[in-house]
């Protein structure tokens, strides 16, 4: 993991004087469209890419669409806009974490009866909860009511980490892990939350946003799982690196003109 980290490091520098301050429209597009389409994929969108990217870009809604896919897919990319233009100024807390929940998850018929009972939009959840893995094996998440104290301190303990460039990137990631592994704050919705915060986090740090793919569902999963087991070994870390420094190395290939 070191020497993952000291590549980072090493492109993080370079990369900071390419880093895009105004997005064009096309690209900004393409990767809204593509971090919306493969982050809901990876909490279950039936919709295939081709399907959705016709959705996002036209409207056009291929017949029997789940209206639950749509609107995840709307608030989704809806929310990303407002990001994209306002990143910049968020400071990382639970308001901002429950602000970005309740534009995400807004819509009734995003919620099933037993989660919108367990929080809601916006509301850290008034139960606890659990995840279920491979074989049937459950994971239970923080007690609900040790959540905004854990919430707090893990916002506070990253801005100030974040203040060190080397420690940007793991920072983040330890953030993306405790969020979705061990906090878990919300009924529903906390996977789609903490990958924008991850890329909120990237973007306000100049360095790339990535995409975490639904076909990578299972390696996101198992390293998180792995992580868990043996947190020395830092799998979910070293996947999250990997994907920044994939891309920071095409972007910067792709600032010198060569091909990627």
């Amino acid at each position: 993991m070191n020497h993952l980290l000291s590549k980072a490091l090493t492109l993080q520098k370079k990369y900071k004087f390419i880093a895009p301050k105004d997005w064009g429209a096309e690209e900004k597009e393409n990767l809204m469209n593509d971090f919306t389409f493969h982050s809901n994929k990876l909490e279950g969108l039936k919709l295939e890419y081709g399907d959705t990217i016709e959705y996002l870009k036209n409207g056009v809604i291929r017949k029997n669409a789940d209206i639950k896919d749509i609107t995840d897919l709307e608030n989704h990319r809806n929310l990303l806009k407002k990001v994209f233009d306002t990143y910049e100024q968020m400071t990382l807390s639970a308001n901002l974490i429950k602000d970005l929940h309740a534009e995400m998850m807004k819509d009734k018929i995003q919620w099933s009866k037993t989660d919108a009972y367990m929080g809601g939009p916006g509301k850290f959840k008034r139960e606890n909860n659990y995840g279920t893995r491979k074989h049937g094996e459950y994971k239970e998440y923080m007690d609900w009511m040790d959540v905004p104290k854990a919430l707090d301190q893990l916002c506070a303990e990253t801005n100030e980490r974040l203040r060190k460039p080397a420690e940007v990137i793991p920072a983040i990631n330890t953030f993306h892990y405790e969020f979705a592994n061990n906090i878990h704050p919300f009924g529903d919705g906390n996977g789609r939350v903490v990958r924008l915060l991850h890329n909120i986090l990237l973007l306000k740090n100049r360095l790339p946003v990535i995409v975490i793919k639904g076909d990578e569902k299972n390696e996101y999963l198992e390293n998180i799982i792995k992580q868990e087991k043996n947190p020395e070994a830092k799998a979910f870390d070293e996947f999250l690196t990997k994907k920044v420094i994939d891309e920071m190395e095409k972007r910067l290939k792709r600032s010198r003109g060569m091909s990627i």
